[in-house]
């Protein structure tokens, strides 16, 4: 049945499994969901991630920076990943996580992903 689920439920089902795997693995203590899981990304507040440290970014369907619908449309296409380096909110954080993935080939995501999984290995 799973195989064929839209791409983008498998992503939220996957996610909610690696949680749960996390929350028993590691005897992580979930306070308010709402803050932890499916967090908006349109919060500018810089001490957002310390605050309220959630595990999972939600892209909303909405036009507030950040916006999935506005990234698609190659809207954010002028401005540099680099910009966010140092901004700590949720919207920073997902806008430089989008632009980053930008400039990223196939093959240097392959490449990640291997090094990623050959370094949990060890």
């Amino acid at each position: 049945l799973w195989p064929d689920w839209h791409y983008g439920v498998l992503l939220l089902y996957g996610s909610e499994l690696a949680i749960n795997h996390l929350i028993l693995a590691e005897n992580i203590k979930l306070g308010l969901a709402n803050t932890l899981l499916d967090q908006f990304t349109t919060t500018n507040d810089p001490y957002d991630f310390e605050k309220n440290k959630p595990l999972h970014l939600h892209c909303w369907h909405t036009y507030k920076q950040f916006s999935k619908f506005l990234f698609k449309r190659g809207k954010y296409n002028d401005i540099h990943p680099r910009k966010f380096i140092n901004d700590t909110s949720a919207s920073g954080f997902a806008m430089r996580m989008a632009l980053e993935s930008r400039l990223m080939s196939s093959t240097d995501l392959k490449e990640q992903l291997m090094n990623a999984k050959n370094s949990s290995i060890l």
